[in-house]
């Protein structure tokens, strides 16, 4: 007995997989101008963005290329190696990656000369954005 054709099934893994890559891709350049913005500290937060976002989304569309490049080739190696072995050292790759990133995260090592001082903590703060924005200094009406 089947529940939905393997057709109908693939569809919808397919829209799902494309709603949660959207999900996830949208955040991402916003949080990276931030960060890398956050790391210049003498001059505005605008001017800031303004001044790291050109390099930040070179590396960014570089790395989605490496990564749309890499994806096939490597889910070619890892067909060959079978399903369940493939799945396994999938698992263990994303696995890594997770450690990796939970054990990098900024927000866990704070320069306590600059967490004393209200001011500079703010600025310091990087605050992941769920919405787009645009980099650009805001003007001031008249």
């Amino acid at each position: 007995w089947q529940l939905v054709s393997p057709w109908t099934s693939q569809l919808a893994g397919l829209l799902l997989i494309g709603s949660g890559w959207g999900l996830c891709w949208t955040p991402v350049l916003p949080s990276m101008v931030d960060t890398a913005a956050s790391r210049l500290r003498d001059v505005s937060v605008e001017v800031a963005r303004h001044k790291v976002s050109p390099p930040v989304s070179s590396l960014f569309n570089a790395a989605a290329a490496l990564g749309e490049a890499l994806g096939p080739t490597l889910g070619t190696w890892v067909l060959a190696q079978g399903f369940r072995r493939g799945t396994q050292l999938l698992t263990l790759l994303l696995a890594c990656y997770a450690l990796a990133t939970h054990c990098s995260d900024g927000r866990a090592r704070v320069d306590l000369a600059a967490a004393e001082q209200p001011q500079l903590r703010r600025e310091m703060t990087v605050h992941t954005q769920t919405h787009l924005h645009s980099v650009l200094p805001r003007s001031k009406s008249v």
